[in-house]
């Protein structure tokens, strides 16, 4: 009920998903219309690829910056320029998560964001490149700036037991990989273990006995 009024849409158009930031008791929500998911669905579909999860920026860059390292702890705003626009992304002790896509020169929006984290206006907007792990191979032309969010996007997913939860596909569209099809193989390792476990007590046990009818032999003679 609550995230019904947090979008424009029809309860029928619209597909969400939260997850808890952190520790904290903030919850990050995304929100988008059902009718872009299945464009993009049906797309991916087409082309053959199993895609398991969409989600958004806010989600990507939390994750990504934590896989590897661990974020500034006095807070930081990262200013990247989007197809949306410039998006403004930050996190402080006061905020732990803000997430606005802005159509302003970036000193402007800078200026806002550090206002919404309660940081200090002097603080100086970094980039997303500068806090996601460094890659150990790039292809040839390969621009950091311009690749930045594809980026961070591969490395939380990656690590998808260490990313946000925030899925906005649904969950009967998900492409999973079951663990079902490891049981046939933990059941016949489980019977290789107790065949070779059976075989060499049973080798002892033989040892065992041929001991016993030789010493018996050495005994009558």
């Amino acid at each position: 009920l609550q995230a019904d009024s947090l979008h424009p849409y029809p309860e029928e158009e619209a597909s969400f998903d939260w997850a808890r930031v952190g520790d904290s008791s903030f919850v990050l929500i995304g929100i988008a219309r059902t009718q872009v998911i299945d464009q993009y669905a049906l797309l991916f579909q087409e082309a053959g690829i199993r895609v398991a999860s969409f989600t958004f920026s806010a989600a990507v860059i939390y994750s990504a910056i934590r896989i590897l390292s661990t974020p500034p702890a006095e807070g930081f705003v990262l200013l990247e320029e989007g197809a949306a626009g410039l998006e403004a992304y930050g996190e402080s002790p006061a905020r732990p998560l803000f997430s606005a896509t802005f159509d302003l020169p970036p000193d402007r929006a800078a200026a806002l964001a550090l206002a919404e984290l309660r940081l200090d206006g002097d603080t100086e907007p970094a980039h997303l490149a500068d806090l996601l792990p460094a890659p150990v191979a790039v292809p040839d032309g390969w621009d950091p700036q311009r690749a930045t969010m594809s980026y961070a996007t591969a490395v939380a997913a990656a690590c998808p037991w260490l990313a946000l939860p925030v899925n906005l596909l649904p969950a009967g569209q998900r492409s999973k990989s079951s663990r079902a099809v490891y049981a046939p193989t933990v059941v016949l390792a489980a019977v290789l273990l107790v065949a070779l476990v059976a075989l060499t007590a049973l080798a002892g046990v033989e040892n065992r006995r041929y001991r016993s009818v030789l010493e018996a032999e050495i005994a009558r003679y």
